[in-house]
Parts: structure tokens; sequence; C-alpha cells
């Protein structure tokens, strides 16, 4: 079975509830779903900490997608 498409379906709903600071700083990254985890992933250190800092107004859109967690890299 080939859940692609519900990962993009799942990854675009994500940025859709974030501000538009936050979705600009996320479009620069690569996001996953694995399982019920969303990994992001930026080829910026900055990014990342910028990212990091702001990970609690990030996560809050989380619990309404069914996702159990978040992870940067």
């Amino acid at each position: 079975m080939n859940y692609t498409a519900f990962s993009q379906r799942a990854i675009a709903l994500f940025l859709n509830h974030q501000k538009l600071p936050h979705r600009r700083l996320l479009q620069q990254c690569q996001l996953v779903l694995q399982g019920l985890e969303l990994v992001i992933e930026c080829p910026d250190r900055l990014t990342i900490q910028a990212l990091w800092l702001r990970r609690s107004h990030i996560v809050k859109s989380a619990p309404k997608l069914g996702l159990t967690s978040i992870r940067f890299r």
C-alpha cells in the first residue's frame, strides 16, 4: 500500500496550520512523515536553530493532525 499521498496531505495540512513566518522557515526544510512522527531536516544550521526556538508554536498544530512527535535534524 502506498502512503505517499497521505504523507503529502498530512505535511500540507501541517504547513497550512503554521503562521506565515514559520511556514517560510519550514518550506526551506525537507519534511518527512515516518509513521506518526514528523521529521524536519534542514540543510542550514541557522534555520534549525530558528525552528528550534519557535518549536512550541510549531508543535501546537501537531495533535490536530494525529502526529505524536516532531524531530528536528
